[in-house]
């Protein structure tokens, strides 16, 4: 199978077609948002994923301090494979739980400070890796925040060895409740 592969800040890319290595034996787009108040940006990338990372179709996760990271993923049979957009942000309250939270990107020891969970956020996450693309060095990450659910992720090494992606660390565990001072 090939795919078209590409990465770039926005909602586009100029992209190639490129032959994938089993198992990435899918196309697909994924669109991501981080936002860290007040500045926000958008990427996409186009590129060869395995069954099991088009499975998580999408995640949020509230990393506290007013920022966040969502990602939408769409996969198809086809080498040309559109993304979906981002719907709105939701509105919701704080909920009475928290979680570690860390944007760390370049680095995946980061300072942590409290994220206060909203709506349905009742799980920690916390995930920390490395993405290789076609630069000097590996651009490494740590995140940790609340999210609504737990994302089906395991640790593995991509074969696609010009665009591996190498997680050393998934976590997902209980929030925590804040107890009321008196």
């Amino acid at each position: 199978r090939s795919c078209e592969i590409c990465h770039n800040f926005g909602a586009d890319c100029e992209s190639r077609a490129e032959e994938c290595d089993s198992p990435e034996d899918q196309c697909g787009t994924v669109l991501l948002e981080v936002s860290q108040a007040p500045i926000s940006f958008r990427t996409i990338h186009k590129n060869c994923f395995s069954s099991s990372l088009c499975k998580l179709e999408r995640f949020d996760i509230n990393i506290g301090h007013d920022s966040f990271m969502r990602g939408r993923i769409h996969c198809c049979d086809e080498e040309k494979c559109e993304g979906l957009q981002f719907p709105g942000l939701p509105l919701s309250l704080p909920n009475g739980y928290y979680c570690p939270g860390i944007l760390g990107l370049f680095t995946v020891d980061s300072s942590e400070h409290e994220a206060i969970c909203r709506g349905t956020e009742t799980k920690c996450i916390n995930i920390a890796g490395f993405r290789k693309e076609r630069y000097p060095a590996d651009i490494a990450y740590n995140i940790k925040g609340c999210v609504s659910s737990c994302p089906e992720l395991s640790l593995s090494n991509r074969t696609h060895e010009e665009h591996r992606n190498d997680l050393i660390k998934v976590e997902c565990t209980d929030a925590s409740k804040i107890i009321p001072s008196e």
